[in-house]
């Protein structure tokens, strides 16, 4: 259940529709905290989970991702090409 929250949500953010690449602007999600985050540009993603990558990767969004986690290990080329957020 919580990876398909994080999915959602990871969408939702990304402005990402599934069956097109269409990008919102002005997306809203509420977080963990409680909180109303804004996100203004949603161009660049910063990955901080091996399949969330490993995803992203697959959607065709490697081109989009700013910066992965040390658990991203698939493809190799995400840990070897992207700077490593911890």
């Amino acid at each position: 259940m919580t990876l398909c929250r994080t999915l959602a949500i990871s969408a939702a953010a990304c402005g990402v529709l599934l069956a097109g690449a269409a990008v919102a602007a002005g997306v809203t999600v509420h977080d963990a905290r409680n909180r109303d985050v804004s996100i203004s540009d949603p161009a660049r993603i910063v990955s901080i989970g091996g399949a969330i990558t490993e995803i992203l990767y697959a959607l065709g969004f490697e081109d989009r991702l700013a910066g992965v986690d040390s658990t991203s290990l698939y493809p190799a080329a995400a840990l070897r090409d992207k700077p490593n957020v911890g």
